[in-house]
Protein backbone atom coordinates (compact mmCIF):
# COMPACT_ATOMS: atom_id res chain seq x y z
CA UNK A 1 0.00 0.00 0.00
CA UNK A 2 1.78 3.24 -1.06
CA UNK A 3 0.40 6.54 -0.72
CA UNK A 4 -2.80 5.56 -0.86
CA UNK A 5 -2.78 2.83 -4.05
CA UNK A 6 -2.40 -0.56 -3.85
CA UNK A 7 0.44 -1.55 -5.80
CA UNK A 8 2.15 -4.77 -7.03
CA UNK A 9 5.29 -6.11 -8.04
CA UNK A 10 4.72 -9.08 -9.59
CA UNK A 11 6.87 -7.11 -12.01
CA UNK A 12 10.39 -5.72 -12.01
CA UNK A 13 8.47 -2.63 -11.75
CA UNK A 14 5.59 -1.33 -8.90
CA UNK A 15 2.13 -1.24 -10.84
CA UNK A 16 -0.96 0.27 -9.01
CA UNK A 17 -3.54 -2.21 -9.57
CA UNK A 18 -6.33 0.01 -7.12
CA UNK A 19 -6.79 3.40 -5.46
CA UNK A 20 -7.74 2.45 -1.59
CA UNK A 21 -7.32 5.80 0.07
CA UNK A 22 -6.67 4.72 3.04
CA UNK A 23 -3.46 6.39 5.13
CA UNK A 24 -3.36 4.63 8.48
CA UNK A 25 -3.09 0.82 7.68
CA UNK A 26 -0.18 -0.91 10.20
CA UNK A 27 -1.10 -4.46 8.53
CA UNK A 28 -2.59 -4.98 4.86
CA UNK A 29 -3.49 -8.15 2.75
CA UNK A 30 -4.37 -8.12 -0.90
CA UNK A 31 -4.80 -10.25 -3.64
CA UNK A 32 -7.35 -10.46 -6.99
CA UNK A 33 -9.86 -11.87 -4.90
CA UNK A 34 -9.47 -8.98 -2.17
CA UNK A 35 -7.69 -8.98 0.85
CA UNK A 36 -7.83 -6.74 4.22
CA UNK A 37 -6.61 -3.90 5.99
CA UNK A 38 -5.52 -3.59 9.72
CA UNK A 39 -5.87 0.43 10.49
CA UNK A 40 -3.97 2.12 13.97
CA UNK A 41 -6.75 1.93 16.28
CA UNK A 42 -6.22 -2.11 15.76
CA UNK A 43 -9.50 -2.96 13.68
CA UNK A 44 -9.51 -5.31 10.56
CA UNK A 45 -11.70 -4.06 7.84
CA UNK A 46 -12.01 -6.09 4.32
CA UNK A 47 -11.25 -4.68 0.95
CA UNK A 48 -12.75 -5.87 -2.47
CA UNK A 49 -11.48 -6.73 -5.39
CA UNK A 50 -11.60 -2.96 -6.36
CA UNK A 51 -9.50 -1.54 -2.84
CA UNK A 52 -12.47 -0.36 -1.22
CA UNK A 53 -13.61 -0.88 2.17
CA UNK A 54 -16.27 -3.72 3.27
CA UNK A 55 -17.13 -4.93 6.39
CA UNK A 56 -15.31 -4.66 9.82
CA UNK A 57 -14.07 -8.31 10.59
CA UNK A 58 -13.50 -10.48 13.67
CA UNK A 59 -16.71 -9.10 15.27
CA UNK A 60 -14.83 -5.08 15.71
CA UNK A 61 -12.58 -6.61 18.29
CA UNK A 62 -9.03 -4.87 18.48
CA UNK A 63 -6.62 -6.86 16.73
CA UNK A 64 -2.81 -7.14 16.91
CA UNK A 65 -1.53 -8.48 13.71
CA UNK A 66 -2.82 -9.70 10.65
CA UNK A 67 -1.33 -12.12 8.06
CA UNK A 68 -2.75 -14.32 4.94
CA UNK A 69 -3.51 -17.63 4.87
CA UNK A 70 -4.38 -19.98 2.40
CA UNK A 71 -7.08 -19.18 -0.59
CA UNK A 72 -8.92 -16.23 0.81
CA UNK A 73 -7.91 -16.98 4.80
CA UNK A 74 -7.56 -13.95 6.77
CA UNK A 75 -5.50 -14.61 10.47
CA UNK A 76 -5.61 -12.57 12.63
CA UNK A 77 -4.07 -12.65 16.80
CA UNK A 78 -6.76 -10.93 19.23
CA UNK A 79 -5.35 -8.18 21.52
CA UNK A 80 -8.06 -8.64 24.23
CA UNK A 81 -8.01 -12.51 24.27
CA UNK A 82 -5.02 -13.46 22.74
CA UNK A 83 -7.13 -16.09 20.27
CA UNK A 84 -5.89 -16.63 16.78
CA UNK A 85 -8.85 -15.97 14.47
CA UNK A 86 -9.35 -17.10 10.85
CA UNK A 87 -11.51 -16.00 8.83
CA UNK A 88 -12.42 -17.74 5.41
CA UNK A 89 -14.70 -16.22 3.34
CA UNK A 90 -16.64 -14.81 6.39
CA UNK A 91 -16.77 -17.59 8.12
CA UNK A 92 -14.64 -16.60 11.78
CA UNK A 93 -13.30 -19.60 14.06
CA UNK A 94 -11.39 -18.84 16.91
CA UNK A 95 -8.52 -20.88 18.02
CA UNK A 96 -5.93 -21.66 20.91
CA UNK A 97 -2.59 -22.32 21.03
CA UNK A 98 -2.20 -25.16 23.62
CA UNK A 99 0.68 -25.38 26.26
CA UNK A 100 0.60 -21.55 26.55
CA UNK A 101 0.79 -19.61 30.34
CA UNK A 102 -0.58 -16.17 31.61
CA UNK A 103 2.86 -14.58 31.14
CA UNK A 104 3.12 -15.35 27.29
CA UNK A 105 1.30 -13.51 24.56
CA UNK A 106 1.65 -13.80 20.64
CA UNK A 107 3.21 -11.19 18.72
CA UNK A 108 3.42 -12.15 14.95
CA UNK A 109 2.04 -14.85 13.15
CA UNK A 110 2.50 -16.48 9.69
CA UNK A 111 1.23 -18.88 7.31
CA UNK A 112 3.40 -21.16 5.63
CA UNK A 113 2.63 -21.36 2.04
CA UNK A 114 0.76 -24.71 1.65
CA UNK A 115 -1.58 -23.38 4.40
CA UNK A 116 -0.76 -26.21 6.83
CA UNK A 117 1.62 -24.60 9.47
CA UNK A 118 1.19 -21.83 12.08
CA UNK A 119 4.56 -19.77 12.85
CA UNK A 120 4.24 -17.48 15.67
CA UNK A 121 6.66 -15.23 18.17
CA UNK A 122 5.90 -15.50 21.86
CA UNK A 123 6.64 -12.85 24.54
CA UNK A 124 6.80 -13.29 28.30
CA UNK A 125 7.84 -11.20 31.29
CA UNK A 126 10.11 -14.70 31.72
CA UNK A 127 12.50 -14.40 29.05
CA UNK A 128 12.66 -18.18 29.21
CA UNK A 129 9.57 -18.25 27.77
CA UNK A 130 9.92 -16.22 24.80
CA UNK A 131 10.76 -17.22 21.58
CA UNK A 132 9.06 -18.41 18.04
CA UNK A 133 7.31 -21.56 17.33
CA UNK A 134 5.29 -23.75 14.82
CA UNK A 135 2.22 -25.44 15.13
CA UNK A 136 0.29 -27.59 12.87
CA UNK A 137 -3.11 -26.97 11.09
CA UNK A 138 -5.95 -29.09 11.45
CA UNK A 139 -8.37 -28.95 8.25
CA UNK A 140 -11.53 -31.36 6.93
CA UNK A 141 -12.46 -32.67 4.18
CA UNK A 142 -13.30 -29.24 2.46
CA UNK A 143 -10.14 -27.95 3.20
CA UNK A 144 -11.53 -25.17 6.25
CA UNK A 145 -9.50 -24.87 9.40
CA UNK A 146 -10.78 -26.55 12.22
CA UNK A 147 -8.60 -26.25 14.76
CA UNK A 148 -4.16 -26.00 15.91
CA UNK A 149 -2.92 -29.05 16.44
CA UNK A 150 -2.13 -30.92 20.20
CA UNK A 151 1.60 -29.03 20.85
CA UNK A 152 3.46 -26.73 18.64
CA UNK A 153 7.49 -26.98 18.29
CA UNK A 154 9.98 -24.45 19.33
CA UNK A 155 12.09 -23.34 16.77
CA UNK A 156 13.94 -20.48 18.15
CA UNK A 157 14.29 -18.87 21.67
CA UNK A 158 15.06 -15.39 19.71
CA UNK A 159 12.75 -12.63 21.69
CA UNK A 160 11.56 -9.09 20.46
CA UNK A 161 10.19 -10.78 17.23
CA UNK A 162 7.57 -8.30 15.78
CA UNK A 163 8.24 -9.96 11.91
CA UNK A 164 8.14 -13.05 10.09
CA UNK A 165 7.57 -14.68 6.91
CA UNK A 166 8.20 -17.77 4.62
CA UNK A 167 10.66 -17.41 2.58
CA UNK A 168 9.42 -20.51 0.87
CA UNK A 169 7.95 -24.14 2.27
CA UNK A 170 11.22 -24.66 3.94
CA UNK A 171 13.03 -21.41 4.46
CA UNK A 172 11.67 -18.63 7.33
CA UNK A 173 13.10 -15.60 8.10
CA UNK A 174 12.21 -13.10 11.07
CA UNK A 175 13.25 -10.36 12.48
CA UNK A 176 12.91 -8.02 16.11
CA UNK A 177 11.58 -4.69 16.52
CA UNK A 178 14.44 -1.92 14.78
CA UNK A 179 15.77 0.10 17.84
CA UNK A 180 16.46 3.24 16.73
CA UNK A 181 18.64 4.18 19.48
CA UNK A 182 21.21 1.98 19.11
CA UNK A 183 20.24 1.25 15.84
CA UNK A 184 20.31 -2.57 15.75
CA UNK A 185 18.09 -4.97 14.24
CA UNK A 186 18.63 -8.57 14.62
CA UNK A 187 17.62 -10.79 12.03
CA UNK A 188 17.59 -14.57 11.58
CA UNK A 189 16.91 -17.39 8.93
CA UNK A 190 16.88 -20.78 8.96
CA UNK A 191 15.40 -24.49 7.35
CA UNK A 192 12.20 -25.24 9.79
CA UNK A 193 13.75 -27.03 11.52
CA UNK A 194 17.00 -25.88 11.50
CA UNK A 195 19.84 -24.09 12.85
CA UNK A 196 19.90 -20.06 12.70
CA UNK A 197 21.61 -17.87 10.14
CA UNK A 198 22.25 -14.16 10.54
CA UNK A 199 19.77 -12.43 7.41
CA UNK A 200 20.89 -8.97 6.31
CA UNK A 201 18.86 -6.17 6.39
CA UNK A 202 18.55 -2.79 5.16
CA UNK A 203 20.41 -0.43 6.97
CA UNK A 204 17.34 1.76 7.63
CA UNK A 205 15.39 -0.95 9.50
CA UNK A 206 12.85 -2.84 8.42
CA UNK A 207 9.64 -3.19 10.06
CA UNK A 208 7.82 -5.35 7.59
CA UNK A 209 8.58 -8.20 5.44
CA UNK A 210 7.32 -10.43 2.79
CA UNK A 211 7.86 -12.77 -0.06
CA UNK A 212 6.73 -13.82 -3.62
CA UNK A 213 7.59 -14.68 -6.98
CA UNK A 214 8.77 -12.16 -9.37
CA UNK A 215 9.99 -13.42 -13.22
CA UNK A 216 10.35 -17.23 -11.72
CA UNK A 217 12.40 -15.71 -9.11
CA UNK A 218 11.87 -15.58 -5.54
CA UNK A 219 11.80 -12.14 -3.95
CA UNK A 220 12.24 -11.13 -0.38
CA UNK A 221 11.07 -7.85 0.39
CA UNK A 222 11.24 -5.48 3.40
CA UNK A 223 9.89 -2.07 4.23
CA UNK A 224 11.95 0.17 5.94
CA UNK A 225 11.02 2.82 8.49
CA UNK A 226 11.87 5.55 6.05
CA UNK A 227 8.88 3.96 4.07
CA UNK A 228 10.99 2.27 1.30
CA UNK A 229 10.57 -0.91 -0.17
CA UNK A 230 13.84 -3.01 -1.07
CA UNK A 231 14.11 -6.33 -2.19
CA UNK A 232 16.76 -8.67 -3.15
CA UNK A 233 15.82 -11.42 -5.32
CA UNK A 234 16.60 -14.81 -6.35
CA UNK A 235 19.36 -14.84 -2.92
CA UNK A 236 18.45 -13.83 -0.19
CA UNK A 237 22.30 -13.04 -0.08
CA UNK A 238 21.87 -10.63 -2.38
CA UNK A 239 22.08 -6.92 -2.81
CA UNK A 240 19.04 -4.86 -1.65
CA UNK A 241 17.66 -2.82 -4.72
CA UNK A 242 14.72 -0.17 -4.02
CA UNK A 243 11.02 -0.74 -5.19
CA UNK A 244 9.30 1.77 -3.93
CA UNK A 245 8.40 4.39 -1.68
CA UNK A 246 5.89 6.60 0.47
CA UNK A 247 5.11 3.14 1.36
CA UNK A 248 2.74 2.32 4.41
CA UNK A 249 2.31 -1.28 4.52
CA UNK A 250 3.61 -4.53 3.03
CA UNK A 251 1.55 -8.03 2.07
CA UNK A 252 2.43 -11.30 0.70
CA UNK A 253 2.19 -11.86 -3.48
Amino acid sequence: MSAGNIVSLKSSNAVRVAQAGIDDADGFIFSSEGGAVLDHSGRVKRLGADGALRDTMFSGHKIRTICKGRGKEIWAVDESTEEIAVDADGRTRALTIPGLDDTQHVRAISVSPEGDRLAFSLESSKRAKSGIGIIGIRRGSDGEVESLARSFLRISDQSGVSMMTFYNDITFIYAAQYEQNDHTQIARRQLVPGPENNQSLPDAGAIAMATGEVNMYRRFAVLDRLGIVRTVDGSLGGTWSSADSQVMALSVQ
